[in-house]
C-alpha cells in the first residue's frame, strides 16, 4: 500500500512538472515591421522587432535590425528560422534589386543577415515560400523569379525567370509590366503573379524537382481593363481567390482549380462606400484565419473595408469601412489567432491596433509610431 502511494504521487509531480512545462508563459507575439529606408524622409531604421501580448494588446520595442534598404515586404520559414526581405531599390548601374535572408535566433527572436541575392529586375516588392523555393517579382523589371533554398535558409541564385509583357489602357501606370505580388495555390503546384501593368494574373507551374517556373495552361487570368491587379490571397478552404486591384478599386473573387491552375471569376465588387467619388489606390488583402471574412485596404480613402464571406459561394458582402488612423495604409495584417489586425500607415508613421469582434468588424485598441511602416508579420 505504502508504495501505491508513493508511485501514485510520483505519477502528479511528473504531470504537474509535464504541464507547467508544456504550457505557454504568456500569450506573446514576435511582430516584424519593415520600414522605408530612403524613400520620402528615409526615416525608416530598417526592421523593427516589438512583442505583443495578446490579452493585454501592449506592445514592447525590442530592437531593430539595420543594414538592410527598403524592406517593404517580408515573410518566414518557420522550419528553417529564416526570415526573407525583399529591397525595394533599383540599383542605376546593375537595374536590380536585392533579395536578403536573416537567421531568426530561436531564443531572443533577434535577425543575423545570412545572405543575399540579386532579383535581376528592379525594385522587387513581394516574396513568398514554397517547399525549398522563395518566389519573388520586381515590378519594374516586370519579371517572377524563383530562388533555391540551401538548408540553411540562405538563398542561392535565381534557377528560374520569367518575363512579362504587355500594357494597360492607363497611360501613366500601365505602359509596361508591373508585377506586384507572386503567392503559391494552396497545394504550391501553381504561382500566381497579379500585373499591374497588363491587367492579367499570371499563372505559372511550380516545377521543384528542376527549379522552374514554366506557363500553365491556361497562362493567366484577366481581370477589367484598366482595373491593375496588385495583391491575390487564397480563402483557407483552398477552393476560393481573391484579388484586390489598385487602380479601380476593386475586389475580385476567383473559383480556383487544382487540376490545371485556372481561375474562374465569381464576381467583382467595390472597395469603397457608395457615396464615396474621390480618389483612391487600394494596397492588401487579408483572409480572416477563421475563412468568414475579408479585409482589403484602401489608400486616401485610409479604410479597411471588411466584407463576409458566404460559406458556400465564396461571394463577398461588404459589411463596413473602418478608419485605419492614418495616412496611406500599405499593409496591413491579421495575427495567426484571429484577434487582432494591424494596419501600417506609411505617410503619418504609425500602425493602428484593432480587435476583431465576431462579426468581423474592428475596433482600434493601440497604436504604435514607427517611422514609414510598410510590413508587418508575426511570429
Amino acid at each position: 500500500m505504502k508504495n501505491s502511494k508513493i508511485t501514485l504521487l510520483l505519477m502528479f509531480v511528473i504531470a504537474t512538472v509535464f504541464f507547467n512545462c508544456a504550457k505557454p508563459e504568456k500569450d506573446s507575439l514576435t511582430v516584424y515591421v519593415g520600414t522605408y529606408t530612403t524613400r520620402d524622409d528615409g526615416s525608416g531604421k530598417g526592421i523593427y522587432r516589438y512583442t505583443f501580448d495578446e490579452a493585454t494588446a501592449e506592445y514592447t520595442l525590442q530592437g531593430f535590425t539595420t543594414g538592410v534598404t527598403d524592406p517593404s515586404y517580408m515573410t518566414i520559414n518557420i522550419e528553417t528560422n529564416t526570415l526573407y526581405s525583399i529591397n525595394e531599390v533599383t540599383d542605376p548601374e546593375t537595374h536590380t534589386g536585392i533579395v536578403s535572408s536573416f537567421h531568426i535566433d530561436p531564443e531572443t527572436h533577434d535577425l543575423t543577415p545570412l545572405n543575399e541575392q540579386i532579383s535581376i529586375g528592379g525594385h522587387p516588392c513581394f516574396v513568398s515560400l514554397v517547399d525549398g523555393y522563395a518566389l519573388v517579382n520586381n515590378y519594374r523589371g516586370g519579371s517572377a523569379i524563383l530562388y533555391p533554398l540551401n538548408n540553411d535558409g540562405a538563398l542561392q541564385e535565381v534557377s528560374s525567370l520569367m518575363q512579362h509583357k504587355g500594357s494597360g489602357p492607363d497611360a501613366d501606370r500601365q505602359s509596361q509590366p508591373h508585377p506586384h505580388s507572386i503567392v503559391p495555390s494552396p497545394d504550391e503546384k501553381y504561382a500566381y503573379v497579379p500585373d499591374l501593368g497588363i491587367d492579367k494574373i499570371m499563372i505559372y507551374k511550380i516545377d521543384k524537382e528542376n527549379g522552374k517556373l514554366e506557363s500553365a495552361n491556361p497562362p493567366y487570368a484577366a481581370v477589367t481593363p484598366g482595373a491593375g491587379p496588385r495583391i491575390i490571397t487564397f480563402h483557407p478552404n483552398g477552393k476560393w481567390a481573391y484579388v484586390i486591384s489598385e487602380l479601380n478599386s476593386t475586389m475580385t473573387a476567383f473559383s480556383y482549380n487544382s487540376n490545371d491552375g485556372s481561375l474562374t471569376e465569381i464576381e467583382t465588387v467595390t472597395t469603397l462606400p457608395k457615396d464615396y467619388n474621390g480618389e483612391n489606390w487600394c494596397a492588401h488583402v487579408v483572409v480572416h484565419p477563421n475563412g468568414k471574412f475579408l479585409y482589403g485596404s484602401n489608400r486616401v480613402h485610409n479604410s479597411i473595408v471588411i466584407y463576409a464571406i458566404n460559406q458556400q459561394t465564396g461571394k463577398l458582402t461588404a459589411i463596413g469601412h473602418e478608419p485605419t488612423g492614418g495616412n496611406w495604409p500599405r499593409h496591413f495584417n491579421i495575427t495567426p489567432s484571429g484577434k487582432y489586425l494591424f494596419a501600417a500607415n506609411q505617410k503619418t508613421s504609425n500602425i493602428t491596433i484593432f480587435s476583431i469582434k465576431k462579426d468581423g468588424k474592428l475596433e482600434p485598441v493601440n497604436n504604435i509610431e514607427i517611422p514609414q511602416p510598410v510590413c508587418v508579420i508575426f511570429l
